[in-house]
C-alpha cells in the first residue's frame, strides 16, 4: 500500500555568512545572512554569534532584546562617566531616550548588580560635593537627593550631622565679599537672601549676617 501521509519539508534558517565589526566613535557588528547584511548589534550582544551559525526568528527576538539592553548600558556608562547618578536619574535619562520598560528594568538591574548604581553612595556623594564646592542647608540637601529618586530615610541619613551654622558661614564670606560698601540693611538684606535661596532658616541667617558684619571691613 502505498504511504499518501503528507511530507513536511524542514525550513531552512538563514546562515550568518559574514560578521563585520566596524571602527569609530560607537562600533558596531554588521550581521550578513545568506550572503546579504541583515542588521547591526552592539559589539557586547554579538559575542556569541559565529560564522555559519543557522539564525531562528526566536534568536533574532533575543538577539534585538540584547542589544537594546547593550545600548542602553553603553548610554548609562556615559553618564555614569561624568558623574555618580542616582538609580531615578539613570531610569529618566534612558526613558528620555526611549528606550523599553523591560530593557530599563534590566539595565538598571545590572548596573545595581555590578555596583555602577547605589543610592546610598549616591547620597553620601551628593551631600560631599555640596559641602566641599556648594554648600547648601541639610534641608536644601535633602530635598534635591529626593528630587533625584532617593528614599526619604536614605536620604535624612546621608545629611545627618550637616552643620548648617558652618556651611552657612563659609558661603555668606564668598557673598559678603562683593558687599564690602554696602550699609548694614544692605548688607542684611542682600546676604539674608542669598543665604535663603540656599535652604537656611532664619536663625541660621540672622546669626550668619551678625558674625560677618562685625568682621566686614
Amino acid at each position: 500500500m502505498r504511504d499518501e501521509s503528507p511530507k513536511t519539508d524542514k525550513i531552512s534558517m538563514p546562515i550568518i555568512t559574514k560578521l563585520v565589526n566596524t571602527e569609530g566613535r560607537h562600533p558596531k557588528t554588521r550581521v550578513y545572512l545568506d550572503g546579504r547584511y541583515a542588521f547591526s548589534l552592539e559589539p557586547e550582544a554579538a559575542v556569541r554569534l559565529r560564522e555559519d551559525q543557522e539564525v531562528t526568528p526566536d534568536d533574532v527576538e533575543r538577539l534585538t532584546q540584547d542589544n537594546e539592553k547593550q545600548r542602553a548600558l553603553a548610554s548609562a556608562y556615559r553618564s555614569l562617566s561624568r558623574r555618580p547618578h542616582s538609580a531615578q536619574e539613570i531610569k529618566q535619562k534612558l526613558i528620555r531616550k526611549q528606550f523599553g520598560e523591560e530593557t530599563i528594568d534590566r539595565t538598571l538591574a545590572d548596573l545595581t548588580a555590578r555596583g555602577l548604581i547605589n543610592d546610598a553612595e549616591f547620597a553620601r556623594f551628593w551631600r560631599e560635593n555640596r559641602e566641599a564646592f556648594r554648600p547648601r542647608s541639610r534641608t536644601f540637601v535633602g530635598m534635591e537627593l529626593r528630587q533625584k529618586g532617593i528614599p526619604s530615610d536614605v536620604a535624612g541619613e546621608a545629611t545627618s550631622g550637616m552643620d548648617d551654622a558652618g556651611s552657612a558661614l563659609r558661603l555668606g564670606q564668598k557673598k559678603a565679599k562683593t558687599l564690602v560698601k554696602a550699609d548694614y540693611d544692605t548688607f542684611s538684606r542682600r546676604l539674608g537672601d542669598y543665604l535663603r535661596r540656599r535652604g537656611y532658616n532664619y536663625d541660621v541667617i540672622q546669626k550668619t549676617v551678625r558674625e560677618l558684619w562685625m568682621t566686614k571691613g
